[in-house]
């Protein structure tokens, strides 16, 4: 049949139709709608559109589709089974393989259940109450009586869905798969249950979550801790043999007493003092005895609450702020660990001003504060400040309220650091952490003495390019290099600065890969360098992201080693580390990309500045960049906003310059906006890099924006005193440093405390350069 017009007086455009199709050995059936192509098919499935006829096959036995909405509904129950019933033996209901599944299914559960009781690992009503309803369940589904003359049959006494397979039965879903219980939910499995979480397996249980094993139970973290904790009753250990406790450090500690019992034998630790007692022999063995005077510990027990305390005459309060030193913002959200003496540990997140929590103590003890990484596990910064301060006591500030400014990065509010009083009117205690403590230059904690610190990425570098250098026989080389002496350079580069690169939460990815070239001279005239400039060791440009190991690196190199061996070690760690210095410019660069492309509204006051670096970007890395995520690290995130608003700067002033020297009938770079762009990128630069909050380093953003190569100005760039740095550790790690002798995170490198002197004069410079 065919669908009328709209006005009902002649055919429309669609069609209903039956088909019975009696081909030979390809015999179906099909009724179909064209509206929303719903259709019902039978037998041997083929397209059947429109007059032509049979089309291509589409499969055998019974298929029920629609564009549209679908809906199966049986008000007195719904089996759905790939079980057989050949040649449609036996009753549309019969399933007595999936009852016998059900059954045993839940004799399992009753088995277990009882178990487990016997035990004393569940209670009464607990399992047993839920296999009872298993097997109320299973009865209706199996059902009892029936007429089977009549077509009554047994099964589906009630409205269940019955989902049964003699294999196995699948579910996937493209983003949540919920089941939802208003009684009980149960799961009963023959062999293993099985759970693979990508993420966390996450359980929240109103009353008890009770666990039970025939034989063992076995609880890992591979790289983590494992806390349990009771907040308001008691946590009990029993076992019939023994209980082992293994660990580099075990603390016990107990606010009120500590009693060990064994044998009768006995000691009690508490606040009155300590006892020991036994019927036997007591015996102590000793290379020396020594007993000083009276001394205690903070013991483990939560941080005291200030409501409704009325004695603090004993009680000990500080207050600690994290911020990063540079540009001297507070850190909101940031984590932090306090740890003390006795053992206690705070962990947490700092409030929207960068505070932690009021610590408490009752003796005046040193506690450890820690800044902690956010995208990858490890510490950014540790102080050891004194708990002293009495509770009571208020912070004065003189009466002078500091403008309070506060700068968007991330997405989150960051405010300027000052010194008057914290939100819980304390003297703030401030902890800062290095902004450019990621990347190439991740720091940590030295393994064994926290107060040292280690670079495992300059590290492993220095590491694995020092032999390889040292495997070209440099002494033979001439330039341009033989192919077998550029294959051998290249791919040592190559390898191990994009080892360098990956490695880190703020790896970049394999796609934004800088390009490798040791360009020969006439390559390096094409791409506007200078080969017979022998200061200039490696360039990382941006413009065609390109790093390249310049030619007076690799004859330096060539010529030390025709002197003697010493100069030619000289001449290797500097081209090492003027490279490591450049392949973090590409890190910087990319990152400074994602930071403006992701977060648009951290420079709602620069409108123009997405449209400048997507014309000077290759489009490739453009595009990369603002699709990698930026590592949720609140401290980088600061640092990369500095360098942001700070290139901005620098680029705009350096294309007004060049515009400068144009000719009068040649239009201007980016003429259209400059003239307003320009003094607000100034504004920005200067609100961050040079208005800066209390612990940070002011810059003098013109000098900055207008230093050239080897200026105190270009020492004083973010970016560069930043790679400069890098530079710096993959020299000292080049001699053999034991890491004893290794800066701190946040260190400043000579040349920029020089700069930042009120005396201007003119640093020394340094090979390398970033465009």
């Amino acid at each position: 049949s065919q669908e009328l017009s709209a006005d009902g007086k002649g055919p429309g455009g669609r069609s209903n139709h039956l088909a019975l199709d009696d081909k030979a050995g390809r015999i179906q059936a099909q009724l179909k709608s064209d509206h929303q192509c719903s259709s019902l098919s039978l037998g041997y499935i083929g397209r059947i559109d429109d007059t032509a006829g049979r089309k291509d096959d589409r499969g055998q036995g019974v298929e029920v589709r629609t564009d549209g909405h679908g809906a199966v509904r049986a008000a007195k129950g719904l089996l759905v089974t790939t079980e057989a019933r050949p040649n449609a033996q036996g009753h549309i209901t019969d399933m007595g393989e999936t009852v016998a599944r059900l059954t045993a299914a839940r004799d399992l559960h009753e088995g277990m259940s009882d178990t487990a009781q016997a035990a004393k690992a569940h209670e009464a009503g607990d399992q047993d109450a839920v296999t009872q309803v298993l097997k109320d369940h299973n009865d209706a589904i199996k059902g009892k009586g029936g007429k089977a003359s009549e077509g009554q049959f047994p099964e589906l006494a009630e409205p269940h869905l019955v989902l049964a397979s003699p294999a196995g039965i699948h579910s996937t879903a493209g983003t949540t798969t919920h089941i939802a219980s208003i009684e009980h939910t149960a799961l009963s499995s023959g062999g293993h249950t099985s759970i693979g979480a990508g993420k966390s397996l996450l359980a929240s249980v109103k009353e008890a979550v009770r666990l039970f094993a025939y034989k063992a139970i076995r609880l890992t973290a591979a790289t983590a801790g494992i806390d349990i904790v009771a907040l308001q009753d008691s946590i009990k250990l029993m076992a019939k043999l023994d209980i082992k406790l293994e660990a580099n450090r075990i603390t016990i500690t107990a606010k009120e007493e500590i009693l060990v019992n064994g044998g009768s034998s006995y000691t009690r630790w508490n606040a009155s003092g300590i006892v020991h007692g036994t019927s036997g022999v007591w015996r102590e063995h000793a290379a020396t005895h020594g007993f000083a005077g009276p001394m205690s510990l903070d013991a483990l027990y939560p941080v005291l609450p200030t409501a409704g305390l009325t004695e603090k005459r004993h009680l000990l309060e500080e207050h600690f702020v994290l911020l990063e030193h540079a540009g001297g913002l507070r850190l909101p959200q940031q984590k932090y660990r306090i740890a003390f003496q006795g053992g206690r540990t705070i962990e947490g997140m700092t409030n929207d001003l960068g505070e932690t929590e009021v610590v408490q103590s009752m003796v005046q003890q040193i506690a450890t504060v820690e800044v902690l990484r956010h995208a990858e596990d490890g510490a950014l910064a540790s102080y050891t400040p004194f708990v002293q301060t009495p509770a009571a006591q208020t912070h004065e500030d003189n009466g002078v309220v500091a403008e309070q400014r506060v700068h968007k990065v991330g997405a989150k509010a960051h405010r300027t650091n000052d010194d008057q009083a914290t939100s819980q009117d304390k003297a703030p205690i401030h902890t800062s952490c290095d902004p450019n403590n990621w990347g190439l230059r991740k720091s940590q904690p030295k393994v064994g003495d926290a107060k040292k610190w280690e670079y495992p990425v300059a590290r492993a570098y220095v590491e694995a390019i020092k032999p390889a250098l040292r495997g070209i026989d440099w002494k033979n080389a001439t330039w341009p290099l033989s192919d077998a002496d550029f294959k051998h350079l290249n791919e040592t580069l190559k390898t191990n600065i994009q080892s360098a690169l990956v490695k880190t939460a703020f790896g970049l990815p394999v796609e934004a890969m800088p390009t490798m070239l040791i360009p020969t001279d006439v390559r390096a005239l094409e791409l506007g360098m200078n080969p017979e400039d022998n200061s200039l060791k490696g360039s990382m440009r941006s413009k065609d992201w390109l790093l390249v190991a310049c030619k007076g690196g690799v004859v330096s190199m060539i010529e030390a080693a025709q002197e003697n061996d010493s100069g030619l070690q000289n001449r290797m760690h500097e081209f090492a580390s003027t490279l490591y210095h450049e392949a973090r410019h590409a890190q910087q660069f990319f990152w400074v990309l994602a930071m403006m492309q992701q977060f648009p509204d951290d420079y709602g006051e620069l409108p123009h500045i997405l449209r400048f670096w997507e014309k000077v970007q290759p489009a490739t890395i453009f595009k990369l960049a603002a699709t990698t995520p930026v590592p949720d690290e609140p401290s980088a995130r600061t640092g990369l906003k500095r360098m942001v608003v700070g290139m901005y700067y620098w680029q705009l002033t350096r294309t007004a310059a060049l515009n400068k020297q144009r000719p009068p009938d040649k239009p201007g770079f980016f003429s259209d906006l400059l003239p307003t762009e320009l003094p607000l990128a100034r504004k920005a630069a200067y609100d961050l890099l040079q208005n800066v909050g209390l612990g940070g380093l002011s810059i003098e953003v013109d000098a900055m924006a207008q230093g050239k190569d080897g200026s105190t100005g270009y020492r004083t760039q973010p970016w560069e005193e930043d790679s400069f740095a890098c530079d710096e550790v993959v020299r000292r790690l080049w001699g053999g440093d034991p890491g004893d002798l290794l800066p701190a995170p946040g260190f400043c490198t000579k040349a920029l405390e020089f700069a930042i002197r009120p005396r201007y004069n003119a640093a020394p410079g340094e090979a390398g350069h970033a465009y």
